[in-house]
């Protein structure tokens, strides 16, 4: 039987020590038979966050002071060893056969780029964290379709060392949507991107209240609009999206209309209550397409120098 790669997961974590425990459980209990190889970056973290880590036999801890996730996963990437790069949140709850099925998926294609899998939510999700979600159940969860993509999210991913030897590392100028804009330069380098549906990871993000649903999705906007204007024309409806911060406060309210009827349409066949929960995505919209505005002129700052 032919050998199969090594496989280092890389998980930054910052200020996550419980959940980490949980991670950490579930990656040494997976049915891949490669070896595997578990590198945690304490991100700065305050907590129990590296005294977790500790406790677990055989994981590379690295620890630096607080940079963000994109140099936290480059630290990662540059401390491990494995064929091929996993990536997971120590928020995260991987099954059983997760990186099974995203390796083999990924072994299976001729050309490559990264594989991305199913995102869902644990049975304890209050209802933020299900509204939340239900904006992006449509594309990440099980029920979306297999094949090829241009997006990959970090909570749940794979791709070869050698394609970031090709492509580089994350981008340490954003501190967020840098997974979507690996995967773009990952599709630009001539590399196909997949998702596998098969490949489940339950995310128990800290969405838990209505201020943090707001905030994340401020923080939302903020970061994608800077990959999106760094990738035009290629980023999906990317001529929507100017680069200049009056238009876009003068399209707010539209974005927030468009995106909404958009979720809607999107979800409402497999979750009606995603019809009467609208005037609180439209909430949500609204936060997300102003941190638009404010990630315009952060993105003319950092990338228009």
């Amino acid at each position: 039987m032919e050998k199969l790669p090594s496989v280092s997961v890389i998980i930054p974590v910052f200020n996550g020590g419980a959940a980490l425990k949980n991670c950490l459980k579930a990656l040494k209990a997976q049915t891949y038979t490669g070896q595997i190889e578990i590198v945690v970056v304490n991100d700065g973290s305050t907590d129990e966050s590296s005294r977790v880590a500790k406790t677990f036999k055989g994981i590379i801890l690295i620890e630096q002071e607080n940079k963000g996730r994109a140099v936290a996963r480059n630290r990662g990437l540059f401390g491990s060893s494995g064929e091929i790069i996993a990536f997971t949140d120590a928020d995260c709850l991987p099954r059983p056969d997760w990186l099974e099925k995203l390796v083999f998926s990924l072994l299976k294609e001729n050309n490559p780029g990264l594989v991305s899998g199913s995102i869902i939510l644990p049975l304890s999700a209050n209802f933020w964290q299900r509204l939340d979600h239900q904006a992006w159940a449509h594309s990440i969860g099980p029920r979306a379709a297999a094949g090829k993509t241009l997006f990959g999210s970090t909570a749940n991913m794979c791709l070869l060392r050698s394609v970031f030897d090709r492509v580089g590392g994350f981008d340490e100028r954003l501190r967020g949507s840098e997974d979507s804009d690996l995967a773009f330069r990952v599709h630009k380098a001539g590399y196909e991107n997949y998702f596998e549906p098969l490949a489940v990871v339950a995310h128990e993000h800290p969405r838990k209240t209505f201020t943090t649903f707001i905030k994340q999705r401020f923080n939302y906007g903020r970061w994608t609009i800077q990959t999106v204007l760094k990738h035009k024309p290629l980023p999906p409806y990317s001529w929507l999206f100017p680069n200049n911060q009056v238009l876009l406060l003068i399209l707010w309210p539209m974005y927030a209309v468009l995106a909404t009827v958009f979720t809607v349409l999107r979800n409402w066949q497999n979750d009606l209550s995603v019809i009467w929960l609208s005037p609180l995505h439209f909430i949500g919209r609204l936060a997300e397409y102003f941190g638009t505005i404010v990630g315009c002129g952060e993105y003319q700052k950092k990338f228009q120098k």
